[in-house]
């Protein structure tokens, strides 16, 4: 997320549209993750998205939504172009791979106009698989 919030400061200083960027999650702090993952002990119990959004608001000045939920099928009409997972279960990627390709489908000019220039029409996905031991 920090990333992703550098690449659109980026963006906007070269005044290009900056990203819009949700984040979908309803995991909350646990104390075993304040020593593998960004938070604090403060954090305990509280949703990492919210928090993780916040800072990056707070830092960057951006509007990033926080939805403290998870992505499930209501989410498809949403008006996205990518989906980057951080999940650790093959179901959810399995609803998110049929949710990339229903909303290709449904895209009545096609999904892949590179020559009319209609690159909101394409959807791409990212998957950062994260491995829990």
């Amino acid at each position: 997320l920090p990333e992703l919030a550098s690449i659109s400061n980026m963006l906007e200083m070269l005044g290009r549209k900056p990203l819009e960027i949700i984040v979908y999650d309803n995991d909350r702090v646990e104390p075993h993750n304040v020593n593998k993952q960004k938070f604090h002990d403060s954090d305990i119990g509280e949703y990492k998205s919210e928090i993780l959004c916040a800072r990056v608001n707070r830092a960057y000045g951006m509007g990033v939504v926080n939805k403290n939920r998870f992505f499930d099928a209501k989410d498809v009409n949403d008006d996205f172009n990518i989906i980057i997972s951080c999940v650790d279960d093959l179901r959810t990627r399995e609803f998110i791979n049929q949710a990339v390709k229903d909303k290709e489908r449904s895209d009545v000019k096609g999904s892949y106009v590179y020559n009319s220039g209609e690159y909101n029409k394409l959807y791409h996905w990212i998957d950062n698989f994260i491995f829990s031991w």
